[in-house]
């Protein structure tokens, strides 16, 4: 990332260009962590389409219906903890998205992620309770709001409130210089501009007044991915949510947490509607 930081004062236009094929690459997949292969194996799976997109969706326990929305770079299977404690009495679906996990392609985005969430919203009649972690937050917002997404309740974890903190992150962590980081934004609102309209209205996590739901809000102060100051933006920007601030789980650690883990099934079943 070095090498940016030096090209970017010199050319920042190509820079700015180098930098956004950067920021979407994935990279090699992940594969399943040992100690959340046991959970993966007893999934039940399935396929999504999404235009030229296969998209693998996996599916645990039976009753009301939880959706789980993994983070950037990383898998479905990454949330077994979680899984474990709500498929006792919930059926409980994540997906890999694209290029992540068991999903073929090499390049996501969150608009992928949150056209997925509206699509697997449509399959199961909407959702008790959605869990999202990381960028998953951001997108799944965005698929409430804009594309008709149902659930019942929100839990985010580790979320950002803002595509700006993304961006500003991915700077510091390249070395880009101000201008270049500048370039960079101009080049993802005019790329977002035709599919979303009203970008920088699109990328904060926030519902509209009538659109307000029971939410969860978790994170750790000690994240250094996202800053935990987005996490007290999203409570502040939604009446009633429930803030739970933890230290020293960082980032991923924070979604196997017992206490966390705990928190989450905990606030589910206060949530959800009873089957009669």
């Amino acid at each position: 990332m070095r090498a940016l930081e030096l090209l970017g004062t010199v050319a920042p236009g190509p820079t700015a260009a180098i930098a956004w094929r950067l920021f979407w690459n994935l990279g090699t997949p992940e594969r399943v962590h040992p100690r959340d292969a046991a959970v993966h194996a007893r999934a039940r799976r399935s396929e999504l389409v999404y235009g030229a997109r296969r998209v693998a969706v996996y599916e645990w326990g039976e009753g009301p219906v939880v959706l789980l929305v993994h983070g950037w770079r990383s898998r479905a299977s990454r949330l077994s903890a979680i899984v474990e404690a709500l498929a006792q009495d919930h059926t409980v679906v994540a997906f890999d998205a694209p290029g992540n996990g068991d999903s073929p392609g090499e390049r996501t985005t969150a608009l992928e992620y949150a056209a997925i969430v509206a699509m697997l919203s449509d399959r199961y009649g909407g959702f008790e309770t959605l869990v999202a972690h990381s960028i998953g937050v951001i997108a799944s917002v965005m698929a409430i709001r804009d594309l008709g997404a149902d659930t019942g309740s929100l839990v985010t974890v580790a979320g950002m409130h803002d595509f700006d903190h993304v961006i500003e992150s991915f700077g510091r962590q390249a070395g880009l210089p101000k201008g270049v980081l500048e370039r960079f934004r101009e080049r993802f609102v005019e790329w977002g501009q035709p599919i979303m309209g009203d970008v920088d209205r699109r990328l904060l996590t926030e519902l509209p007044p009538d659109r307000q739901l029971p939410m969860l809000v978790v994170h750790d102060r000690s994240d250094r991915e996202v800053h935990v100051e987005q996490a007290e933006r999203i409570a502040a920007a939604h009446p009633g949510a429930e803030l739970l601030l933890t230290d020293g789980l960082g980032h991923a650690r924070i979604l196997r947490d017992p206490a966390v883990v705990d928190a989450i099934a905990a606030f589910t079943r206060r949530v959800t509607t009873p089957v009669l």
